[in-house]
């Protein structure tokens, strides 16, 4: 007995159901996945990022935005919202709504224990394909310790990894500096024996 065929969206159908949708939902080669709610401690770090690089970029042209935004990823087979962007050029949006950006210079994730599983790999392999962007970093929410991958001129990424509260973290793309204190201003760590740790993404 055959199984029932799978009926994919395309991305035009996605965002008419997204835009009148009570919750978020990624996108991907044509399948809708309903986002789950932070926890506090996600959202905790969020503010702090957008916050910290906010102030760093308070007095330049490139404002960062929350994780409302939409992103899509060319050729559009997948949507997404990171935890922040920054934007530094002319926003270039995907249709006239006005909702779904193009051109992000820098990407943050917060990585959860559901999504350290999966998003490294495969949204880093998505953000680097995007001409726009400069810089991505992937930021865990369970210990300290965030990885910044950094564009270079022949293509390639450069992987800047920082896990101590003492230091800071550096994002060449916008020429900020953020430090590690302040993002993780009031997070509460789970205990080590807790926390499970997987490669990253490849650099």
């Amino acid at each position: 007995m055959s199984a029932v065929p799978k009926v994919l969206l395309t991305p035009s159908e996605y965002l008419a159901l997204e835009r009148k949708a009570d919750f978020k939902s990624q996108f991907f080669r044509g399948e809708m996945f309903a986002m789950a709610g932070a926890s506090f401690e996600h959202n905790q770090i969020v503010a702090n990022l957008s916050r910290s690089f906010g102030n760093e970029l308070l007095h330049t042209k490139c404002p960062i935005l929350p994780s409302d935004m939409r992103v899509a990823i060319e050729p559009r087979y997948h949507y997404t919202y990171p935890d922040a962007v920054v934007v530094c050029e002319e926003p270039r949006f995907a249709d006239e709504q006005f909702d779904t950006l193009l051109n992000p210079k820098v990407i943050v994730e917060v990585l959860s224990d559901s999504t350290e599983k999966h998003d490294p790999g495969r949204k880093f392999s998505a953000y680097r394909n995007m001409p726009s962007v400069e810089s991505i970093l992937f930021v865990r929410q369970d210990f300290p310790h965030v990885d910044v991958y950094t564009r270079r001129d022949d293509e390639s990424w450069l992987l800047t990894r920082t896990s101590k509260l003492d230091d800071s973290v550096a994002v060449k793309a916008i020429e900020a500096t953020v430090a590690m204190k302040e993002i993780y201003r009031n997070a509460v760590f789970k205990p080590i024996s807790e926390i499970g740790v997987s490669q990253p993404p490849p650099s």
